[in-house]
């Protein structure tokens, strides 16, 4: 993957202690060396350090964790964008290896220097060979099965196994190409991969820091970063003096710590949150930290309701389709910005470290999705390492999921969350409790296979490739009855056809919205020289079907708008002429209010979703 910013650590090995974006030690002075790791970096919590352990020892040995890793040691996680979650494990200033999850399993795959501090340690995975293989897996040519002389039994492919001498010393380390029984039958071919070459046995330094000493002596340069950020805010609002200022306050430790930097720079802004009413607990969280720094909370939600009506109409969000972004997120920060006066500078914590599209947003821009929204984030060069030494330090309130394994906090049952997260925990938060028993009968009412609940593959409208468990046959099933609901209109025959059957005595009291009016005559409704039916097809009572192209458009627009109402109320709030309200589930028009500007069908979601 492209690198997403500049490595923010280095590492002192005199004194054993990790930098934060200095390439000076602030003990010793000396100069050191950047670890490249051009990725976020995180603090693995006393959680993460035990499910480490946890998989370590049970994959090779009770005691091979606590020969790499003292119990006085920092550990640090970068991130990887690989497996469903994966970090590379660090400490000591040495990359020790991969840490990851697969639907849910753990996994360790040491590096050459963590095979060199476990390997009087560790009594599994182990392979015995002969002295020529001793010489070929060095040279990194691999292991022949002729060079094997025992291997585990327990062996599995894929497991990265440790090669030892007649000795019992570990000699290199490789990625086994197939099962242990198999390797002790087999006649020929290479039984271990990508040999690596292991150093003798060796410990770790004699001294360490912990997390909460490594940010005591980084303060001089987590204080640089502090100070960088707070002048951006200052020249940012200074640029902007005569709107309101806010600042997007979601629940998570970016956005936590956009707001304390806006405050240290001396401002008192308003909080804004979006009340999606599934955000992991954050509401609660949110109103306390606008007491505990006495600042005002403005706040919107669309109602709980309308959560569960929503997945009967759209079928559960998914990567491919986040309708719940667009509707329960977009819709109400649009409300909020007009509850403040329309036009407004936010702060927002987002930062380049978390993917490629915000890395090239800059750390200004305008919100595509917010009219007059400005958007600031003085936080966008900050790295996930920054974030967590500011955070402790400044003893944050923050989400304590993040104590429990999560590198991002959103809403309950994402989608975009990876498989591992949704198999992790099991909610008691009564709404996220009512959501997936609406996911579970969505599927049960479309009798989706059993694989669909199991590995949650709502979570996606078109299945990506290889899953574990889901064929050809499968997959084509659970997509042919979860596609996205989209209507294009066609020519079929001397009709134009939506895509869908609606009700046009609906559309009728909406014409004004487009400047038209209509009779109905049976279940049809006129317009103009057009004729509308229920199932969806539009006719020039003319024969000229190329004069009616334009207006059938806005005819298929009108219908989304009142028969596909996702209850956002957006239109509610941007129309000035306050002819539009919403009841009994759907949009309500005074015609006699209405100038025909069109901007309630520009903001709708059913209609930039649908079509």
């Amino acid at each position: 993957m492209k690198p997403l910013g500049p490595s923010v650590l280095s590492w002192c090995h005199e004194c054993n202690l990790a930098i934060l974006d200095s390439d000076t030690c602030p003990v010793c002075h000396g100069q050191v060396p950047r670890i490249n790791y051009p990725f976020d970096i995180r603090p693995a919590f006393p959680y993460d350090r035990r499910n480490l352990k946890k998989t370590v020892d049970e994959s090779y040995g009770e005691g091979s964790f606590d020969a790499m890793v003292p119990d006085d040691r920092v550990i640090l996680f970068g991130i990887a964008f690989k497996k469903d979650v994966g970090y590379t494990v660090i400490s000591d200033g040495c990359d020790l290896g991969d840490y990851y999850a697969y639907e849910g399993k753990w996994s360790f795959e040491p590096s050459a220097k963590a095979a060199s501090l476990m390997s009087e340690k560790v009594q599994r995975k182990k392979i015995s060979v002969t002295s020529r293989g001793i010489s070929m897996s060095r040279r990194q040519k691999g292991l022949a099965a002729s060079d094997v002389i025992s291997a585990d039994p327990d062996i599995v492919k894929g497991d990265v196994v440790f090669i030892i001498d007649d000795g019992g010393r570990t000699v290199s380390i490789g990625k086994a190409s197939m099962n242990g029984r198999v390797m002790m039958e087999a006649d020929s071919g290479i039984v271990v991969r990508n040999t690596l070459t292991v150093k003798a046995s060796s410990c770790p330094p004699a001294k360490g820091h912990t997390w909460e000493e490594t940010i005591a002596l980084n303060r001089p340069f987590l204080d640089r970063a502090v100070q960088k950020s707070v002048s951006f805010v200052r020249k940012v609002a200074k640029k902007h003096p005569k709107i309101p200022m806010t600042v997007s306050l979601s629940g998570g430790k970016d956005s936590l710590a956009t707001l304390l930097l806006v405050v240290k720079a001396g401002l008192r802004p308003k909080i804004i949150y979006a009340d999606t009413h599934m955000d992991c607990g954050s509401s609660g969280l949110v109103k306390g930290i606008a007491k505990k720094y006495g600042l005002e909370i403005i706040t919107y939600g669309i109602p709980e309701d309308a959560l569960y009506r929503n997945i009967e109409r759209l079928g559960p969000p998914s990567v491919d389709f986040r309708w719940c972004c667009k509707v329960h997120q977009l819709i109400p920060f649009y409300i909020l910005s007009q509850m403040i006066g329309g036009e407004s500078l936010t702060f927002i914590g987002q930062r380049r470290y978390e993917g490629t599209m915000r890395m090239s947003v800059g750390s200004e821009w305008k919100n595509p999705s917010v009219p007059n929204q400005l958007c600031a984030s003085p936080v966008q060069e900050w790295n996930a390492l920054h974030i967590w030494m500011f955070l402790t330090r400044e003893k944050a309130p923050y989400n304590k999921l993040y104590e429990e394994g999560s590198d991002r906090i959103g809403c309950y049952l994402c989608p975009v969350s990876p498989l591992t997260s949704h198999l992790q925990y099991k909610w008691t938060d009564p709404v996220a409790v009512r959501w997936e028993e609406c996911i579970n009968e969505y599927g049960e009412r479309m009798e989706m296979p059993q694989v669909w609940f199991d590995k949650r593959l709502w979570r996606y409208r078109r299945l990506p490739d290889r899953i574990n468990d889901v064929g050809p046959d499968i997959q084509a099933e659970i997509e042919s009855k979860q596609v996205i609901p989209h209507y294009n209109t066609r020519y079929d025959g001397d009709f134009l056809y939506s895509g869908r059957p609606f009700d046009p005595s609906r559309l009728l009291p909406l014409l004004p919205i487009v400047r038209m009016k209509g009779r109905m005559d049976g279940d049809s409704l006129i317009v103009g020289d057009m004729i509308i039916s229920r199932d969806g097809r539009i006719k020039a009572i003319n024969g000229d079907k190329g004069s009616i192209r334009s207006k059938a458009d806005d005819i298929f627009n009108i219908s989304l708008m009142a028969t596909h109402c996702l209850e956002c109320t957006g239109c509610i709030f941007i129309c000035k002429r306050s002819a539009l309200t919403f009841k009994d589930q759907g949009i309500h028009l005074d015609a006699s209010k209405c100038n025909g500007c069109r901007k309630c069908l520009e903001i709708c979601p059913a209609v930039r979703m649908l079509r």
